[in-house]
């Protein structure tokens, strides 16, 4: 099955005939995440197939102004700003990317595959979780060193921040 990746605008009333926009250029294989940047202009996706794509919705709907290919899936990314993203995926790595450049960082690893990437402003932190069963903090700074780990009894399959607060699930 072909990837695809569906829009529409869905902000007040939900009316029956909304329009929607497949947007081209979409991964061919299973999309893993979606994320906008916090301009809410910029949208991300990372793809099982390695793909990272990247849109400026305010340009119009043409094909990603940005492509960005790894050897593995790539399971999530999220925005640090509107011109950097943070990806994770099943090379166990935390990379940003300048999309300006497309210069990639890392940051950090962990020892199996990374599901989840969030950045969370309040305490300026790039926060991690995945296979090994580890949540990881990373300021961006201090390279291939966690400023903070906590250790969960499972796998994390899921996980979101806010403020000072971290909610996954195994």
């Amino acid at each position: 099955m072909e990837g695809f990746l569906i829009m529409t605008n869905f902000f007040g009333t939900v009316q029956q005939n909304q329009k929607i926009f497949e947007l081209p250029g979409a991964p061919p294989d299973t999309i893993a995440s979606i994320s906008w940047s916090q301009s809410s202009t910029v949208l991300c996706t990372t793809g099982w197939d390695g793909e990272i794509r990247v849109w400026d919705i305010s340009t119009g709907l043409n094909n990603p102004g940005v492509a960005i290919t790894r050897d593995k899936p790539v399971f999530d990314s999220c925005f640090v700003d509107p011109t950097t993203i943070v990806t994770v995926g099943a090379d166990a790595i935390v990379r940003t990317t300048n999309l300006t450049n497309k210069v990639d960082n890392v940051i950090g690893q962990h020892q199996l595959p990374i599901r989840n990437v969030v950045f969370n402003p309040t305490i300026s932190s790039i926060v991690t979780s995945g296979w090994d069963k580890m949540i990881n903090f990373w300021d961006g700074k201090t390279a291939n060193k966690p400023v903070l780990s906590i250790t969960s009894s499972e796998r994390v399959y899921a996980m979101d921040c806010i403020d000072n607060q971290v909610a996954f699930g195994s």
